[in-house]
């Protein structure tokens, strides 16, 4: 589903190559993980009123 977020898009290319037995179970954790680490900035919460 182009139009999601960028990491949502990786993640969709990801899982479908391991459902069609492109990437191997430790592969598709190892990738998965690699992705959040790349994103990790993106992904935080941060509060409104926040002095950091």
């Amino acid at each position: 589903m182009p139009g999601n977020c960028e990491i949502h898009d990786q993640w969709i290319v990801l899982v479908t190559n391991y459902k069609e037995g492109i990437i191997s179970p430790a592969e598709y954790v190892e990738k998965s993980l690699a992705i959040l680490d790349d994103n990790k900035d993106k992904l935080k919460i941060k509060p409104k009123n926040s002095s950091f």
